[in-house]
Formats: C-alpha cells, sequence, structure tokens
C-alpha cells in the first residue's frame, strides 16, 4: 500500500511540475518574439530555468541553445518590455548541446614552442624539449583549453598531461573548475576539464 500512495503522489507532483512549467513557459513566451518554441525545465544545479533557441540571424557569438533561471528572466520583463536574444542570452547559462560537446579525441597536438629550441639544449635535455606538445581549443562560451604533453611539464611524457583553462585565449585562475593548472592527469580527465569547461557560462 506505501507502495501504491508512493507512485500516486509521484505521478501527481510530476504532473503539477509539468503544469507549472507549461504556465511559467507560457508566460515568458509573452517577452520572447524570436523563439516559438519557448519552454521551461527544472536543473538540478540551477532550479526551473527558461528555455529558448536563439535565432541565427541575430550575429550573437556561440552555441544557440540557451537557459535562463527564472527569477533571473522575470524580474528582467518586470517593465513589460521584451527580452531580445541578446539579453537572454546574457542572463542565461552556457547549456551547449551533449552532441556537440568536445573531448580529447577532438585535440590535435602539435610541436610546442620550446620544441623548437631543442637542437640549442644541451643533449641530455634535447630529446626531453623535442618531445613537447600542445593542444589548444577553444569552445563557443568563450573558454579554452590548453593541455601541456612531455616530462618537462605537469606530465610524465607518457600517458598523462597538464590542463589550463583559457578565456579569452589567456590562462584563467578564476573559475569554479580550478584556480591552476591541472597536473599529471588522464586522458579521461582531460575530458571530464573539458566537458565542465564547456558548460560553465558565459559572462
Amino acid at each position: 500500500m506505501k507502495i501504491k500512495d508512493a507512485i500516486r503522489k509521484a505521478d501527481n507532483a510530476y504532473i503539477a511540475y509539468q503544469q507549472a512549467c507549461d504556465t511559467l513557459a507560457s508566460e515568458a513566451q509573452k517577452y520572447i518574439n524570436w523563439d516559438d518554441n519557448v519552454g521551461c525545465q527544472h536543473f538540478p544545479a540551477d532550479g526551473l530555468c527558461i528555455m529558448a533557441t536563439l535565432p541565427d540571424n541575430c550575429g550573437i557569438y556561440g552555441m544557440p541553445e540557451c537557459v535562463c533561471p527564472v527569477k533571473s528572466f522575470f524580474e528582467s520583463v518586470e517593465a513589460g518590455n521584451d527580452i531580445s536574444p541578446r539579453e537572454f542570452k546574457s542572463m542565461s547559462i552556457y547549456i551547449p548541446s551533449m552532441s556537440k560537446i568536445k573531448n580529447f579525441k577532438d585535440l590535435v597536438f602539435i610541436p610546442h614552442p620550446i620544441a623548437r629550441e631543442a637542437q640549442k639544449l644541451p643533449l641530455y635535455l634535447a630529446k626531453e624539449y623535442a618531445e613537447a606538445k600542445q593542444a589548444k581549443m577553444d569552445f563557443e562560451n568563450g573558454y579554452g583549453i590548453s593541455v601541456l604533453f612531455g616530462s618537462m611539464f605537469y606530465s610524465n611524457g607518457i600517458d598523462t598531461y597538464e590542463v589550463g583553462i583559457l578565456k579569452d585565449g589567456i590562462l584563467c585562475y578564476a573559475t569554479p573548475i580550478t584556480d591552476d593548472v591541472i597536473g599529471y592527469i588522464t586522458a579521461d580527465e582531460v575530458t571530464d576539464i573539458m566537458r565542465k569547461i564547456q558548460e560553465l557560462p558565459i559572462d
């Protein structure tokens, strides 16, 4: 009997949740004239959010799928004015499509600039420096990643890597992910960090 009651309560709660989300989406739609399919959904880390897809012709850099916390959205439209794609994106949490998430296999490693200096070094250092490699990738939320390979970095030169987070092409030490470079991590761990970087909100 307790199981049946729990199932019934869960069903009723879910129906109520869907109805409330539909109501919020309908209200939000009144202020968005550039997407006819506005939605509302609960995200574990961010609560209820309004979801919308930015138009292709709005000239805004980045992924088109964006979500905006419900409270922020409705506070911004209190004056009764429509919200533009740019305004919506500025308030949004960046939620890239999982099918477009980049991972370690997408990285392209090239010789690190210090590898060019290898021939000028003593023989016992030349080989180590000649094998230094780096891969960089920029993401559509303005962040990026630098991955270093070679024993002169925080890498064993075999199967671990050093990672730095980039912001506008420059090393960034002010993200929730880390406040420093991250050393001696595996390819799978690099992929996990890449996912976290791509999920960072757009400034």
